[in-house]
């Protein structure tokens, strides 16, 4: 029933457990708060920590008449303690210790923020989470696709800088300048690890650019950070991961400001909280992008995330009708046969197409590269002058979660043709080819269509594959097939073990009747035999097929 509330409820309780032990607030303000007034049990835990929430949101100049204790709790902001209504939860003794140990033994000002994801993963209900295709990708998968998307050219931009001889402090600064207006954008960001490693990678290289002006002689700096994370933008259908993705995000800022204030003598944490991120609660197929992350023609907008991965079997009717949507008119034959994944590639070329100095790059199922869905996906992924940027072929899936996912990735990424030199990571290293194409080979754009006509005229034409159409009758299952040869030993030659795509993958033990035309006649002497031919005859002709 309390969905939303616990789940805000216990966000906010996670930011202030972090914001005592980094000088947000004063030292264990908020665990010391609870042990004293929380009661013996925890039976005033429920209304201490609602006070404490909205004194977190009332400015200090509207604070008269509140208690001494309750504004030794600085004025956060409502980004974080926005004021709607929610249930605080109530203590019972069990709880009310956890919550006092978490506080009292843990150092939270050290946690990174991109583990959050994997709590959640154990929190969040495994039916939902399997409908909704969630999984939490690991920090070294992460930077495998940030590296290459956009910040190793930032980093290579920074070594040019510093080697521009009398310009150098000219291009220190613009390369701040520029790296302080992109936009990152996580259209699936569940609990926002991407965008938080995004936000640290780029936050590191501003400090390094820093460093470098005070080298050259330039010592003004200033007072914040020119990233702020107005700048990232993500979409979220769940709840819970949408408002962890905004605390994960504002425990990154934190730590980033300690780091730059202990770099440049400035102060280190500063309440209230700048600019708000921009995470959007809904589904990601149903909102125009543009509207969730507007940007200008030329603006600089990198796109990136894992979205979900979802077969054309294990779909909703909802989502079916939201894949819809996001292909029409984009894709024209063959859109319900792709995988769900397949929406964010095609989203996201949409709106990169009308931003030159934009980039997409997802972690997908490797389905995207295989079969049916490149002649049916990839040209519209190539069309526009769009082309393949990076990529990683083939790998096993690893994250932080609990139950790792189970799958073989690939991570591609996007962009207007001759942005960028092309990357095609490989298991002996890295290739620099001068096209990747949609299977990740270092060749010309080509692609396998199917085709109802043999190619080779030597060859007969295939009027159907192994598909028996035998109403059930000449397959047999492992005890029926023991139940024929017992009764009949010699019949054991006509029948054989079958094995189709579904026995290969599933293990399925499954046989089926062999009979070449030539042994028919020994064939139906066995009666277990001879009936279920019988019966397959009488299928077909009744059959409404001719």
């Amino acid at each position: 029933e309390h969905g939303h509330d616990v789940n805000t409820f216990m966000t906010r309780l996670l930011f202030c457990l972090f914001s005592e032990d980094t000088e947000l607030f004063e030292n264990s303000l908020f665990t010391k708060t609870l042990v004293s007034r929380g009661g013996q049990y925890g039976e005033h835990a429920q209304s201490i920590i609602s006070d404490i929430y909205r004194i977190l949101n009332t400015p200090d100049n509207k604070r008269d008449g509140e208690s001494e204790w309750l504004c030794k709790f600085p004025y956060v902001n409502g980004d974080v303690f926005a004021l709607d209504g929610i249930h605080i939860p109530s203590f019972n003794i069990q709880a009310f210790h956890y919550l006092k140990e978490a506080g009292e033994t843990i150092d939270w000002k050290e946690v990174h923020p991109d583990i959050l994801g994997s709590a959640i993963q154990k929190i969040t209900d495994p039916s939902e989470r399997h409908s909704l295709g969630m999984h939490y990708t690991s920090v070294t998968n992460i930077d495998k696709l940030l590296g290459p998307l956009f910040i190793d050219e930032l980093r290579d931009s920074r070594v040019k800088a510093n080697a521009s001889g009398i310009r150098r402090v000219g291009n220190l600064q613009k390369l701040l300048w520029r790296i302080g207006q992109i936009k990152v954008f996580d259209p699936a960001c569940g609990s926002g690890n991407f965008l938080v490693i995004a936000y640290k990678r780029l936050r590191e290289l501003e400090i390094q650019l820093l460093n470098d002006l005070l080298d050259a002689g330039v010592s003004q700096i200033g007072l914040f950070s020119q990233i702020t994370l107005e700048n990232f933008y993500g979409i979220e259908y769940a709840d819970f991961a949408a408002e962890t993705a905004k605390v994960s995000l504002r425990i990154a800022e934190q730590q980033m400001d300690a780091v730059y204030g202990e770099q440049f003598n400035k102060p280190a944490s500063i309440l209230p909280l700048r600019a708000a991120p921009n995470i959007h609660t809904g589904s990601a197929l149903s909102v125009p992008w543009n509207e969730v992350c507007p940007a200008k023609n030329d603006s600089e907008v990198y796109i990136c995330g894992n979205p979900p991965y979802l077969g054309s079997g294990g779909r909703s009717e909802i989502q079916n009708a939201e894949q819809d949507s996001a292909m029409k008119g984009r894709i024209k034959n063959g859109a319900r046969a792709l995988d769900f994944v397949c929406n964010w590639f095609v989203l996201a070329h949409a709106y990169c197409v009308l931003k030159t100095h934009s980039k997409f790059a997802f972690v997908s199922t490797n389905s995207v590269t295989q079969g049916s869905h490149v002649p049916t996906l990839w040209p519209y992924l190539l069309s526009e002058t769009m082309e393949v940027a990076f990529a990683y072929p083939s790998f096993k899936w690893s994250n932080l979660a609990g139950n790792n996912a189970g799958v073989s990735c690939v991570i591609i990424g996007m962009q207007h043709e001759g942005i960028s030199k092309k990357r095609l990571f490989l298991s002996a290293g890295e290739l620099k080819p001068e096209n990747i194409n949609p299977y990740l080979m270092p060749t010309p754009n080509v692609w396998v269509t199917k085709s109802s006509k043999p190619i080779s005229k030597a060859l007969p034409e295939m009027i159907k594959g192994s598909q028996p159409t035998d109403g059930g009758n000449l397959h047999l299952s492992p005890t029926e097939r023991e139940q024929v040869i017992r009764q009949y030993p010699e019949s054991e030659k006509f029948i054989r073990r079958l094995i189709g795509s579904q026995e290969m993958l599933k293990d399925i033990e499954r046989y089926c009747l062999w009979i070449e035309n030539e042994d028919l006649e020994d064939a139906i002497k066995f009666p277990p035999i001879a009936k279920r031919i019988e019966a397959n005859r009488q299928m077909r002709e009744n059959a409404k097929k001719s």
